[in-house]
């Protein structure tokens, strides 16, 4: 008998996969890459590459599985300390920016699929896709390039598989979490030791937020400001 409510769990991958994919990105831009601009059209095609990746596979979840992805929710590290005693909040709730449902990378988790797909499926086809600011949640992250939405999937999930839809998302300090924060595909490494280290969900996020990183420092100087070429 199949349960109508999915069961919460953790996508995962091997971890030492992510060092294999870091040393192919390395080796890649090094060996192949003679310019600048080389390098970061290749760094942002594998940056689209593995977000469609976690995108697809996320959604597709609960078709193979009985449970829905829950590192998908907030997949990187919200707060983050420059000392024991300031802590930093990484996600910008007010200002938000429109996330286009046709073009856009979004990541969503449908988990109650008996009682929610249908339903949403023959609205959004029938009718525009409406979005819902007091329902609807998500964050953007700059530099990795994805939404990731935590709140009321359906009906973005099906707002995506009909292009239909803009949906307005916070926004992620991508460059003070650069900062602060590091990881090795297993676990979020806080520099300077003012807060504890916790595992990496899924290593494609670490591996989007190292691919993201790299670009970050080919594109700007010490001061985090854009180099011109």
């Amino acid at each position: 008998m199949f349960s109508k409510f999915r069961k919460k769990g953790v996508f995962l991958y091997d971890p030492t996969s992510y060092s294999n994919a870091i040393n192919f990105i390395e080796s890649f831009v090094i060996l192949s890459c003679s310019t600048k601009e080389e390098a970061r059209s290749c760094l942002n095609y594998f940056l689209e590459v593995v977000g469609r990746d976690i995108e697809t596979s996320v959604q597709a979840l609960h078709i193979y599985k009985d449970a829905y992805c829950t590192a998908a929710e907030r997949p990187f590290p919200e707060y983050c300390h420059t000392d024991f005693n300031t802590s930093i909040y990484l996600v910008d709730e007010k200002n938000t920016v429109p996330i286009d449902l046709s073009k856009n990378i979004v990541i969503t988790k449908p988990w109650c699929m008996y009682e929610r797909l249908l339903p949403n499926l023959k609205n959004i086809k029938a009718n525009e896709f409406k979005y819902d600011k007091s329902n609807h949640f998500s964050t953007f992250y700059p530099y990795m390039n994805i939404c990731a939405v935590w709140n009321v999937c359906h009906s973005i999930s099906c707002g995506k598989h009909f292009k239909k839809g803009i949906i307005y998302s916070a926004v992620y300090d991508t460059e003070t979490a650069f900062k602060y924060i590091d990881t090795d595909g297993r676990r979020w490494i806080f520099k300077g030791g003012f807060e504890s280290d916790y595992d990496v969900k899924d290593f494609r996020f670490a591996f989007l937020f190292k691919i993201a990183k790299l670009l970050f420092d080919i594109t700007h100087d010490k001061n985090g400001e854009v180099i011109d070429d």
